[in-house]
């Protein structure tokens, strides 16, 4: 879910951030950096900073210079932000070509991205009062021309009109210079006697009439300032220095989600609903349409009543082939929905094989596009059919793109409608959306991003498009941009199943609204089903960002992402100077930023540097077996290695990785880099022989064995991806890696080989899809795969994954009845029984919760996972003397189990043997030192062993972690009130308490004490 929209701009860098940013909602990563001339004379250059509610979420940088008799203006926009769990970076660049008088000659813009290639070039041509614009958007080029009925404005006229008005009004046109050229009628009305050195202006924008807008401009006619209320946007002049290393933090998926209170847990059964629609800026009448299964049939005011069905699938009555002549148009090739591609014709064709039922035909297709984007993320641009069908990557525009496109090419008419539609995760609300219309004898809509067996009525349409030529994308903005204005959703009535499901079928429901909870001050971890949490993954910590380092780690990664990697690396050295000797986790944490910026080198000096060989001993012998090569390339030629990652990870330019290593040989990482390159360029041989010689040179490096698998895996060779999976499996298991995240790719890699091997049985292929998704955290896929099948197959492996799943979001009656299902299927499911233990525990029945456990630990003595449950349930309930025999019996079957070691010294601190509990402690963080918990512990031990400085530093690790962690808070307070400096425990507390209420009963107590 999430449909992304077309960005916006305009020659006017005011309004260029704003329209651009009213859509970000929907958008990926365009790449495309502008080249500013150096031989031209410099008029203007200024920054800007860009925000949204408050938040910094980006740039514009606009330079005007002049050339010859012409000026230029260029602007360059960066936006960074988040949609959910994906950081996107939009860049986009423009130029403008004026006479020294203002008149318009020219206009670019360029972008590249995953999803799209686009270039538009427009040139006026004065004599014949028209423009003719030259584009090309995924190979598809077009010429065409529009004729100048407005006198039309660039921004050096613009900013001289501002300077030189004199009665307040400006009124003026300008143009957008994206994929497609839409005209802007601007009207600035200047608010008198408002104080300030700059003047101020409230702006009236044809394409949105509703919004209100607001400019400051200085006495040149210059613009300084300038607010929507779309979003909350504000953009601010700014100095260089301000925008660098702008983060992105700021999640924009959530502006464009409209909550409602009503909770349906199955959308699939719904068969007719009522909203109630307040709207407070606009007709609601002309926000959304009416069609065959979409009514607005009642008006009053501001509020409309919307009516929708459901659309049963029922077919047996229309033939196919048949008569498409009055469709025509539903069936083109355009520069999304591509009917004329090779790749697009063989899925059509094979789907249409033997078919005789145009509606059959259409579901068919629309579970095939579910099924065959297997990588459902919000991180992809609006990509076209062609590149959806090579990625297998996308949201709801590449399944609507993809699914058009086959039914075209299929013969079936076809176009996308955008809408909002309801879901429960992550929390109850409508979101924008994209499906699919296709016409089998009727217009038949399909989810392709929820294929359920009917169309579901919690569905709002509010646009539709053909999506046939550049302007399509544009076109449907401007039908979506009333629904940005304020809009209430109410569900009055969701009503009468569509289809009868299975009794004791568990809820579909999903939601992955998890909070993360603190247990009490009781030292052990009762959270007794699951393993020990890790707070953060190790790759994603943020560097120390304190006042005096600041400057050097914003410039290093402003410098990186910019391609500056030279002056990237000596702001990282600088960096390094000013960490304490003795800070052992910051050195770590430097150590992974730099070898996920591939500076290995320096990651080595670095790594040589930490004291500690107690704690962090096994992550560096680990981040070797991971990561580094045998034989380092120079330090002189690192900046090569460097650049060659940054245009591969960064830039998406595999050509030129080839080219710039073309002349290092020998040196294992480069080799490996070199074979990344050719895979991505589709050319297999050679990414195999660049993989074997890096393989032969650095025989113990788990990565390039792993990218040998992905290599084999792009290939189809399954079997010879399987055998050197194996060997990946037994190489690291020779070096007893415990890295979560090496385990995690490696799990992924088996499940999707798994898949592909055994495409003849789909119950199987689809029970390890499923696991795939498990890995990859995708548990709302999983969820629809594994309920499907337990729907139809009555096999226990089936229930008792679903039941995990179930678990894993909190749905513990759905999954009480998976595991239920799954014993009657089998009694000897072993995680079956843990599962259920770990239920009834959660639930407070400890003695059921012991029955099943001891009933896996009967059947299976040596299973280390039921032995752990039970050890904890009795740790929990006080019998620590079982619990303690019940640890060490796991010992003696993996002696390294991190988690048995950590509860080990937990029991010994609670013994006050705090010696040996403060080894064991350390050897269990060992495994992973990113562990808040154990960090904590550690700080605990030390307080009860009255060492207060020791226990400041543990716990300064864990704000290292998590910064807003309460219990760092509270335990400094602790150690302050120990020291009796109570006013600088009361600052600890009052930050504890706001992060976590609940522990000011425990302050308190505490003080009452002392």
């Amino acid at each position: 879910m999430g449909v992304k929209i077309p960005r916006w701009t305009d020659c006017h860098v005011g309004l260029s951030a704003l329209l651009a940013m009213t859509f970000v909602l929907f958008l990926s990563c365009i790449v495309n950096y502008a080249v500013f001339a150096e031989d031209s004379e410099i008029l203007h250059e200024q920054y800007y900073l860009l925000k949204s509610k408050g938040v910094d979420i980006g740039f514009i940088n606009e330079r005007q210079r002049k050339n010859n008799s012409n000026i230029i203006t260029e602007i360059h926009i960066e936006q960074r932000f988040k949609r959910e769990n994906d950081n996107i970076e939009i860049i986009q660049d423009q130029a403008f070509v004026e006479d020294e008088t203002g008149k318009p000659l020219e206009f670019s813009f360029e972008s590249k991205n995953p999803g799209e290639d686009v270039s538009v070039k427009g040139k006026f041509d004065w004599a014949n009062k028209e423009i003719v614009i030259n584009s090309n958007i995924n190979s598809v080029k077009d010429v065409k021309t529009i004729d100048i009925q407005e006198n039309i404005l660039f921004p050096y006229a613009i900013d001289k009109l501002y300077k030189e008005s004199k009665d307040g009004i400006i009124q003026y046109n300008t143009i957008e210079p994206g994929m497609s050229t839409v005209f802007l009628k601007i009207k600035a009305n200047e608010i008198k006697n408002e104080k300030g050195e700059h003047k101020k202006y409230k702006l009236d924008v044809n394409i949105f009439p509703n919004a209100e807008m607001y400019e400051w401009r200085d006495s040149n006619g210059r613009e300084m300032k300038s607010t929507s209320s779309i979003m909350d946007i504000e953009q601010v002049a700014a100095d260089e220095k301000d925008v660098l290393n702008i983060r992105s933090d700021y999640n924009v998926f959530p502006q464009s989600v409209i909550k409602v209170d009503r909770v349906i847990n199955s959308p699939e059964t719904v068969e007719q609903a009522i909203y109630k629609i307040t709207s407070y800026d606009v007709p609601v009448e002309t926000i959304f349409i009416s069609d065959e299964t979409q009514n607005v049939f009642q008006v009053q005011d501001n509020t409309a009543y919307i009516k929708v069905k459901a659309q049963k699938h029922y077919s047996n009555e229309f033939p196919y082939p048949f008569d498409t002549r009055e469709y025509e148009e539903y069936l083109k090739s355009g520069p999304y929905i591509i009917t004329d591609s090779p790749k697009v014709k063989e899925v059509a064709q094979k789907l249409s094989e033997g078919e005789t039922d145009a509606l059959k035909l259409a579901l068919k297709a629309e579970r095939w596009v579910y099924d065959n984007i297997t990588n459902k993320n919000l991180g992809v641009d609006f990509a076209n059919a062609v590149q959806v069908l090579e990625t297998g990557s996308g949201d709801c525009t590449e399944h609507s793109v993809l699914l058009a496109s086959i039914l075209r090419a299929a013969g079936i008419p076809a176009k996308v409608v955008v809408g909002l539609v309801y879901t429960n995760t992550p929390e109850n609300a409508f979101v924008y959306h994209m499906w699919v219309k296709a016409f089998v004898g009727r217009w038949e809509n399909l989810d392709p991003s929820f294929p359920y067996k009917n169309f579901t009525p919690l569905h709002l349409a509010i646009t539709e498009s053909s999506m046939n030529d550049i302007s399509a994308k544009t076109e449907m903005a401007l039908n979506i941009v009333p629904g940005f204005s304020q809009i209430d959703i109410e569900i009055l009535n969701a009503s009468s199943p569509v289809v009868t499901e299975m009794k004791n079928r568990p809820e579909v429901k999903i939601s992955l609204n998890q909070e993360k909870s603190y247990g009490d001050d009781n030292l052990i971890n009762v959270v007794i089903n699951r393993p020990s949490p890790v707070d953060s993954d190790i790759h994603m910590i943020e560097l120390p960002n304190n006042e005096e380092t600041r400057d050097e780690v914003k410039a290093a990664f402003y410098n990186f992402t910019r391609g500056n990697t030279e002056d990237a690396l000596k702001d990282l050295k600088e960096f390094h100077k000013t960490i304490d000797n003795n800070d052992d986790f910051a050195k770590m944490k430097l150590a992974l930023k730099l070898i996920n910026m591939s500076y290995l080198n320096f990651a080595s000096e670095v790594l040589n540097e930490i004291k500690s060989e107690e704690i962090w001993g096994t992550m560096i012998y680990e981040l070797n077996r991971l990561y580094f090569p045998r034989n380092s390339v120079p330090d002189k030629l690192e900046n090569v290695q460097v650049t060659a990652f940054y245009l591969l990870t960064y830039k998406d330019q595999p050509e030129m990785v080839i080219e710039v290593t073309n002349n290092l040989r020998g040196y294992d990482y480069i080799h490996y880099l070199r074979a990344k390159a050719y895979k991505e360029l589709k050319k297999y041989q050679e990414a195999e022989n660049e993989i074997s010689i890096a393989m032969s040179i650095n025989q113990e490096n788990l990565t390039y064995r792993l990218e040998a698998v992905n290599i084999f895996s792009a290939e189809n060779k399954i079997r010879p991806a399987q055998l050197t999976l194996n060997s990946v499996n037994l190489q690291a298991k020779k070096f007893n890696i415990k890295n979560k995240d090496f385990w995690k790719k490696f799990k992924s890699y088996d499940y999707w080989l798994k898949v592909k091997e055994f495409r003849e049985d789909p119950v199987m292929s689809k029970y390890y899809e499923a696991q795939y998704y498990v890995i990859k955290g995708e548990l709302d896929i999983a969820s629809d795969i594994l309920s499907k099948l337990v729907y139809t197959n009555n096999e226990a492996y089936l229930s008792e994954l679903l039941g995990e799943v179930y678990y894993e979001v909190d749905q513990f009656e759905s999954a009480r009845k998976c595991y239920d299902k799954a014993l009657l299927l089998d009694q000897n499911r072993v995680k079956a029984l843990i599962g259920l233990g770990n239920i009834y525990f959660i639930s407070g029945n400890n003695k059921l919760a012991e029955n099943y456990y001891q009933q896996a630990v009967d059947k299976f003595p040596q299973n280390v996972d039921a032995l752990t449950s039970l050890a904890k349930l009795h740790g929990y309930l006080g019998n620590t003397k079982k619990s303690y025999e019940y640890f060490q019996k796991i010992l003696t079957l993996d002696k390294n189990n991190s988690d048995v070691i950590y509860n080990l010294g937990i029991i010994l601190a609670n013994k006050g043997k705090f010696e040996e509990a403060e080894k064991l402690l350390k050897k269990a963080l060992s495994s992973n030192p990113m562990q808040s918990l154990i960090w904590l512990d550690l700080a605990k031990v030390r307080i009860a062993k009255h060492d207060y400085l020791e226990s400041a530093k543990y716990l300064q690790n864990v704000k290292y972690i998590d910064e807003n962690n309460p219990y760092y808070y509270y335990f400094m307070g602790v150690i302050y009130n120990k020291n009796n400096r109570p006013a600088e425990a009361e600052k600890y507390f009052k930050k504890a308490v706001l992060l976590k209420p609940e522990l000011e009963e425990e302050i308190k107590g505490g003080n009452e004490k002392k």
